[in-house]
């Protein structure tokens, strides 16, 4: 568990783990330089299954992870991030899955809780995927929900596949699950184990850094776009992220996004792939509509 200025939402997080159905685990609580406190509610846990490191200057959540992997003891390993929880059976569930040997890896599925008085929640659910060639593709095109605390490893694994890319800001979670399933066996699953608090100030909900994210992804997996069979979830990708700016307005980025977009494809192809992200972002819907909704 990485941990950075969460003190309101890190006790919680401790919490669901320590109520773990499966109780022979070690919990390894990165704190990576926080200023809030949250260290030391970390440090208030008494439970000896708990590990509380320091890093002494921020690194960011990448590092963090890195630093919680080197240090872990455990043969199998799972991520949570500091804002988030287990629910109950969720380590069961990975033990279960990951204790014969056949997979080194598993992605599993989450329930979304969003911060209004509703109680609205959605239901995250993944498809049940074993082979490489279908995995990969799910993933480029969208079809895996792929948050950090849905990944869960064999530290040989994990080592095997590089760790986290502790150069990219966003999108570690995707980059690392491309490695992984490149050099392990991964099952995806449909079992909700754990619940994803969306938030406000969290980064997936910044607009400014989208685009430098993908251009250090995409950098990084050129096959997102040359790949045919990957290109689909580059366009969705491209589409969503340029509704929003022009939903809320933000039309001066929305035409700077683009551009950087068009210097390397040409404004053809990124309008083909408006096209395409348009009616791929629709096809999501339906799909995702299908095996998992949204509750009040």
């Amino acid at each position: 568990m990485p941990l950075y200025n969460r003190a309101a939402t890190v006790k919680a997080a401790i919490d669901s783990v320590l109520r773990q159905t499966f109780p022979d685990f070690e919990l390894v609580v990165v704190d990576d330089a926080s200023t809030d406190g949250g260290t030391e509610i970390a440090g208030n846990f008494a439970d000896e299954r708990i590990r509380l490191v320091r890093l002494p200057q921020n690194r960011g959540g990448n590092a963090a992870r890195n630093a919680g992997i080197r240090l872990a003891r455990g043969r199998i390993l799972s991520f949570l991030d500091s804002d988030d929880e287990f629910m109950p059976h969720k380590l069961e569930v990975i033990v279960g899955i990951l204790k014969s040997g056949e997979f080194e890896g598993v992605i599993d599925s989450y329930r979304k809780l969003y911060p209004t008085r509703s109680n609205r929640t959605k239901d995250c659910i993944n498809p049940k995927l074993e082979a490489e060639d279908a995995i990969l593709k799910a993933l480029f095109n969208r079809r895996i929900w792929k948050s950090t605390p849905g990944i869960s490893v064999t530290a040989q694994a994990a080592l095997r596949a590089g760790l986290f890319d502790e150069g990219l800001r966003r999108r570690q979670d995707f980059d690392f699950l491309v490695r992984l399933a490149r050099s392990a066996k991964v099952i995806s699953v449909p079992t909700i184990t754990w619940l994803k608090h969306r938030t406000d100030d969290s980064i997936t909900a910044n607009l400014s850094g989208f685009m430098a994210s993908l251009m250090e992804f995409w950098d990084r997996h050129p096959e997102y776009y040359d790949n045919p069979d990957f290109r689909p979830g580059f366009a969705a990708d491209i589409t969503l992220h340029l509704s929003k700016l022009f939903i809320t307005g933000r039309l001066r980025q929305l035409v700077m996004d683009a551009a950087t977009v068009a210097r390397r494809i040409g404004y053809p192809s990124l309008c083909t792939s408006i096209v395409v992200g348009t009616r791929e972002l629709l096809r999501l819907k339906r799909h995702r509509t299908g095996i998992g909704g949204e509750h009040g």
